[in-house]
């Protein structure tokens, strides 16, 4: 193609060297642009070019075909990049426009991104690892448990099983070449380092591995050569429990320490600057944490497992799934993938597959697995990709020895990315801090437990679901969710019951209504139930009023209860106990005495001799008239022979039953009986009792009177036994204990320490096991004036 060049053309009309057309003009002698053939074959051809490329055939009946052409070879509204499509150029276009990752990307749906690339692929089993076993004495295996790539290289940790001081490092160029292994004696019984950092931040190559009693341990690779023991550098008292990641001056540690009580569930982290300074502490939610194993708690099958964390410049990623073998029943702790949370622990994206999907699209892509385990993550050194380790193959295998380990880029937009949607599965989700304000999934049961989708139907359950989760408040409303307490019943409906979570063993539980409430204390027990162990009071209860004025007035301590006429008003409730405090008396009046409140009219009071029985028997009344009596005629006693009242004041003498109607068999004494009464006067002497001269001294007064065991002789002398007449008693007695009690300072629900009585299961002797005889002085003297009268 040209622009016109003939002697007549416009020069450089549009730019140097870009000619154009001119009409000439005869006034000036300027002629009018000539046109040669060249310049109508360049034309025709040009034209004729796009039609024939569009695929027709010239018509020179037909204007349109440049216009239909033009629409045949460009892009159409109808039918976008149709074109590329049918050149099957697709990747091409992308590629040439710098968008090859859209095509991964739209492997993804709308939420999340589940594709992975395969970074590299490793043997499980590294080169020299039958050599390193075999030095290792008393060593059965060794297993990858942490791993991280930097600097062009790939490190990994083998943990030797049985636990050891001594475990491995393997080293790898991130081209796959094996560079060899080194020693670090960071471990110790029960010790698994589940993470690694490299870093040259320290002075030097530094290798960070965590180790016994929290410490995280800095080794050298500063010339390190394949088999040698890398020399401690420094340890580091950071408390870590297994994980932790380092990036740009800053450590994230995961802590030895449980966010409530004494259970450690792993989902708590300190971070720490380049110095080793706590600076901060963040938690990650318990079905986003993991427990350690599946058989840890009775919930743990229902939570995520973490593998690892690794620290990126924003975010945190941690690594989930337990080990799983093909063909097994899969619980949420073998799922396997990625989540990543903000720094302060809130989540953001996740990846998690189901292994049993997972191992099936890894065997559509040409892998062998015959199971999968997550084993630790990392974070690229320029922080834009996260790596994951999986262990996909079996050790005992002989293929472990090629192959076995694939670490994979997560979330990748690569045009090589596998598409792991279809092993993407919906697991159980949880948020503690959601159930802590009150808010439960229900059921026309009832209460529905969040994690296990079983209905809670007692407090014990309750108490056994905020211990597992570490949840520091629980509240319901027993109208729209009955509940049964510790003892078994059924708590009375339209009862709030608040709990609050101690430590994961002690339970402050409260409940109240419209008409009052109480508070207690529950506790597990070695048997791993729970208890209660000790009610308080209930000071804001509108029938229990407690210290209702300041400190220094005079007190009224109630509890009053609602007649039948019901509470709404002071008049219509009935006083029940009324304990008043003032400066010189603490006075306890039981049932009313208060013109402000109504009284008892009867006070009945009640035992019962076995303390696991229901019911009980009233024993004794105080009427309305305020007569104090037997509640069943001629059936109890006032005191016993070795529980004796000191004295009895009264107006005037008792009186005893002599009415004939309940009497038989009267007859006068016999000469015998009259001889017995005869000798008995001459054993009326003067005595003191032995307490009052223990007690009293000198000052002990004296007292007249027969002895009993004298009564019994003289009877015996004449053939008679003292014991078949009413005059004579003899009485056995138990030995008698009482509790011996302690005290003890408690942490009160308030937070405040109070002192508390408690029963320190010792019990003392107080009195032993004896008898004691003693005479009815009445029916005595009786007998006496008998042999008086001559009778």
């Amino acid at each position: 193609m040209h622009r016109i060049d003939t002697k007549t053309a416009q020069k450089d009309k549009f730019g140097a060297g870009k000619n154009g057309f001119t009409r000439g003009n005869p006034q000036t002698g300027t002629p009018a642009t000539d046109l040669d053939d060249d310049y109508f074959d360049m034309l025709q051809e040009e034209l004729c070019s796009v039609v024939e490329a569009s695929g027709a055939s010239l018509e020179k009946a037909r204007h349109d075909q440049l216009l239909t052409a033009l629409r045949a070879l460009l892009l159409s509204r109808k039918n976008p990049f149709g074109d590329i499509k049918s050149d099957g150029t697709v990747e091409r276009a992308l590629e040439n426009l710098g968008l090859q990752d859209v095509k991964a990307g739209s492997l993804n749906n709308l939420y999340t991104n589940h594709s992975r690339s395969v970074l590299m692929e490793l043997p499980l089993l590294f080169p020299d690892y039958d050599t390193v076993l075999a030095a290792q004495s008393g060593a059965e295996y060794m297993y990858p448990q942490g791993f991280v790539v930097t600097g062009e290289k790939i490190y990994l940790s083998y943990t030797v099983e049985p636990k050891q001081t001594r475990n491995v490092i393997v080293q790898y160029t991130t081209s796959g070449e094996y560079e060899g292994y080194y020693y670090v004696d960071n471990g110790g019984r029960g010790v698994v380092s589940e993470g690694l950092v490299v870093t040259t931040d320290y002075g030097g190559l530094r290798l960070f591995m965590s180790g016994e009693n929290g410490l995280l341990k800095q080794f050298s690779l500063d010339g390190a050569i394949s088999g040698s023991v890398l020399p401690l550098i420094d340890e580091h008292d950071v408390g870590v429990y297994n994980q932790f990641s380092y990036r740009k001056n800053r450590w994230v540690v995961e802590q030895s320490a449980p966010e409530v009580g004494g259970l450690i569930t792993r989902t708590v982290f300190a971070v720490y600057d380049f110095q080793f300074r706590r600076t901060g502490t963040f938690t990650l939610p318990l079905h986003d944490s993991g427990y350690i194993t599946e058989s840890t708690d009775s919930y743990a099958r229902r939570f995520t497992k973490r593998q690892g964390i690794a620290v990126g410049d924003d975010y945190i990623a941690c690594s989930y799934g337990g080990y799983f073998n093909t063909g097994a029943s899969a619980g949420f702790n073998q799922f396997q993938g990625v989540k990543v949370f903000s720094p302060d622990g809130v989540k953001q994206q996740e990846s998690i597959l189901h292994p049993q999907k997972m191992i099936d699209v890894l065997t559509r892509q040409g892998f062998t697995p015959s199971r999968i385990e997550n084993e630790g993550i990392c974070i690229s050194d320029d922080g834009g990709s996260i790596y994951s380790l999986y262990i996909f193959l079996e050790r005992g295998l002989p293929q472990a020895y090629q192959k076995g380990i694939v670490l994979m880029k997560e979330f990748s937009t690569g045009r090589d990315a596998i598409d792991f949607r279809q092993a993407a599965w919906l697991y159980t989700g949880f948020d503690v801090s959601h159930a802590s304000i009150g808010t439960f999934p229900r059921s026309a049961q009832g209460l529905v437990n969040p994690v296990l989708g079983t209905v809670f139907t007692s407090l014990s359950e309750i108490l056994a679901y905020m211990r597992s989760v570490s949840q520091k408040w629980f509240c319901l409303h027993t109208t729209t969710t009955p509940i049964k307490d510790l003892s078994g019943n059924d708590i009375p409906a339209d009862n709030y019951v608040f709990i609050k979570n101690a430590n994961n063993q002690t339970f402050y539980i409260t409940q109240e209504s419209a008409e009052g409430g109480i508070k207690y204390k529950a506790v597990t027990t070695d048997s791993g139930e729970y208890g209660f162990q000790r009610q308080r009071e209930a000071i804001w209860s509108n029938v229990i009023t407690i210290a209702q004025k300041s400190d220094g007035e005079d007190q009224f301590n109630r509890i009053i209860a609602a007649s039948k006429s019901g509470s709404g008003k002071n008049q219509d409730k009935i006083l029940v106990v009324d304990q008043q405090a003032s400066e010189g008396n603490n006075t306890l009046v039981i049932g009313g005495g208060s013109s402000v409140f109504r009284s008892a009219t009867v006070i009945d009071f009640a035992t019962n001799q076995d303390a696991n029985a229901t019911g009980g028997e009233k024993r004794w009344r105080i009427d309305s008239s305020g007569n104090l009596r037997p509640y069943t005629d001629n059936t109890y006693s006032i005191g016993y022979a070795s529980w004796r009242p000191a004295q009895v004041y009264s107006a005037t003498g008792s009186i005893s039953t002599s009415d004939r109607t309940h009497k038989q068999d009267e007859t006068i004494l016999s000469d015998a009986e009259k001889r017995v009464a005869r000798k008995l006067l001459g054993y009326i002497c003067r005595f003191r009792f032995r307490d009052a001269v223990s007690s009293k001294g000198n000052a002990a007064r004296w007292h007249v009177g027969v002895i009993a065991q004298d009564v019994q002789k003289v009877f015996s002398e004449e053939g008679l036994d003292a014991f078949d007449y009413g005059i004579l008693c003899r009485d056995e007695y138990p030995a008698e204990y009482e509790v011996v009690y302690g005290t003890r300072m408690e942490l009160g629900p308030d937070g405040l320490l109070t002192m508390e009585e408690y029963d320190t299961g010792e019990r003392k002797l107080v009195r032993e096991a004896g008898e004691i005889m003693s005479v009815r002085n009445d029916e005595l003297h009786y007998f006496m004036l008998a042999s008086l009268s001559g009778q």
